[in-house]
């Protein structure tokens, strides 16, 4: 009779205990894609890293408090989303990614400035040679967000390329003009 209740006992401190883990404050969320894969990457409020997800993650409750901006940043995507207080309420809540998704590669295409005609030259990206270019190369967006220097060379003179960084996320061509 004893090993019954004591069974008993354990069971219902068994569930219990599962009842307030699932029952912990905060939202679980899940990151989708448009077609409905789950997103991969750190995950950030405000700006601020707050852990990694394999398409799920459990929001803190001290995060239900006010308005954050909430962001996924992978390999693949960089997904952001405003959250607000009464999210919290759900306890599961599904964030789909519907920006628009950007190529990961973009073109840089080198211009003669009187003419605007395409110019051969040798392109060298933070002091490493790209190579010979014909007018155009692709480049990785990373690279261009992240390159120090773009420097192109052409008929014997060098010409460093100042632009605005930003524009490697957002625009699907640069052109640069030479002199």
């Amino acid at each position: 009779m004893n090993r019954k209740i004591i069974f008993i006992f354990s069971i219902l401190v068994l569930f219990l205990l599962f009842l307030s883990l699932c029952s912990s404050s905060g939202v679980n969320l899940k990151f989708v894609s448009k077609e409905g894969s789950l997103l991969k990457g750190d995950v950030y409020i405000d700006g601020e890293q707050i852990g990694k997800t394999k398409g799920t993650f459990k929001l803190a409750e001290k995060y239900c408090d006010a308005e954050h901006e909430l962001q996924v940043i992978g390999e693949d995507v960089s997904a952001v989303w405003k959250i607000f207080p009464d999210d919290c309420k759900l306890k599961q809540l599904t964030l789909k990614y519907q920006a628009e998704e950007i190529s990961r590669k973009l073109l840089f295409s080198f211009l003669k400035k009187e003419t605007n005609e395409s110019v051969d030259g040798e392109l060298f990206i933070d002091g490493y040679s790209e190579g010979i270019i014909n007018g155009s190369y692709e480049a990785r967006r990373s690279d261009c967000s992240e390159a120090e220097e773009i420097k192109f060379i052409t008929d014997g003179e060098g010409a460093v390329l100042d632009f605005d960084r930003e524009l490697c996320e957002s625009n699907e061509v640069i052109e640069f003009f030479i002199s």
